[in-house]
């Protein structure tokens, strides 16, 4: 059967309180199995779990606001495994009417390293209008009135939102949260990034009001303005700033995208003629998605720590099948360590109980 997931303790009341009327009233929206597949590391406290109540409560959140979400299934040599000095990493993939892949990565390494990562893909058919303000207001009366073609009008893609939560160490910090613009134009990033995060960025500058380094995060490429980030030397900042900031980020970029599908729905049906949108939106969208994919996976830093961690035959498999899938493998040279690919492989034979 499936379990509903209720929110690990840390979690903010809000969710708790949402928890509480589904009980009562039976609401909500799917109806997902339980999230990750953590087998935590042995000596792994639930103090040390930094990352837990993020994850529960994103799991929940998706679970309750997203239309037809279901799990993916996936290879259980991605699902889970455990490398080098007994750390584990689980992932798991949704899909819903609204997002054709979010993905999440969470990694234990005990008392040290622990990591939660997602990445949120719309569908390719869902793109921006230009005259979607991007506050919130659909101007497609005007399109309709014009008797213009819609299919003319989905020119942008809808952008890609993730984060990086990342706890080195218990003196070393690091979270990032960001909306990832699919087209390199100041108008694009305006419109559709910029007019809808730049207030919610606002709120959380003094906690998270570090400038990326051009080296990992090119803002001419798939980054935005409305980057949150910020390098701690603890976890004391998280009630105060970083679940406020996670909760807000992940809400407005959900209803972004409802917006986008509740206004492309709107000038469809409203037009008088029959008209083919989806071939012009998925091929531009799929292009730019596949583009961030490649680029991505190209410069990850990431690669020679898990290559390191898991092995890199492993760590190839997962960057092409599930981290970035879209990639185009010919134009990506991976930095990864094949020394540690007998010892990686050894260790995840006798760590994994499955």
């Amino acid at each position: 059967g499936h379990v509903r997931l209720s929110v690990g303790e840390g979690g903010r009341r809000d969710s708790e309180e949402t928890a509480e009327s589904e009980e009562r009233d039976g609401s909500g929206g799917g109806d997902l199995e339980t999230p990750l597949p953590w087998r935590f590391h042995p000596t792994s406290t639930e103090e040390a779990k930094t990352y837990k109540p993020f994850a529960e409560w994103l799991w929940s959140f998706l679970n309750d606001s997203l239309e037809g979400v279901e799990r993916v299934a996936l290879d259980s040599e991605l699902e889970t495994r455990t490398g080098k000095g007994g750390v584990r990493i689980a992932n798991a993939c949704v899909r819903s009417s609204e997002f054709r892949k979010i993905r999440m990565t969470f990694i234990d390494g005990g008392g040290g390293l622990q990591v939660f990562h997602s990445l949120f893909y719309p569908h390719w058919d869902l793109s921006v209008d230009p005259s979607f303000d991007g506050a919130g207001s659909a101007l497609g009366k005007e399109i309709i009135d014009q008797n213009q073609n819609p299919s003319a009008s989905f020119c942008w893609p809808a952008p890609l939102f993730g984060f990086d939560l990342i706890k080195f160490s218990e003196k070393r910090v690091l979270e990032v949260i960001d909306v990832h613009p699919l087209i390199p134009t100041e108008e694009y990033r305006d419109r559709v990034v910029d007019s809808r995060f730049r207030s919610v960025r606002n709120r959380f500058t003094e906690s998270f009001g570090e400038r990326p380094s051009e080296r990992f995060y090119d803002s001419q490429s798939f980054f935005s303005k409305q980057m949150l980030m910020g390098r701690f030397n603890s976890t004391s900042h998280h009630d105060e700033a970083l679940w406020p900031a996670f909760q807000s980020y992940v809400k407005e970029y959900v209803k972004l995208v409802k917006d986008l599908q509740t206004h492309r729905d709107t000038v469809i049906a409203g037009c008088k003629e029959e008209v083919e949108t989806a071939p012009p939106v998925q091929s531009l969208s799929q292009e730019r998605q596949q583009l961030h994919d490649t680029y991505s996976a190209q410069h990850d830093p990431a690669v020679p720590v898990f290559s390191s961690l898991f092995g890199s035959d492993w760590t190839e498999e997962f960057l092409f099948s599930f981290r970035f899938d879209l990639a185009d493998r010919t134009a990506v040279s991976l930095k990864t360590d094949k020394k540690q690919d007998n010892e990686s492989s050894a260790s995840s034979r006798g760590g994994d109980e499955r």
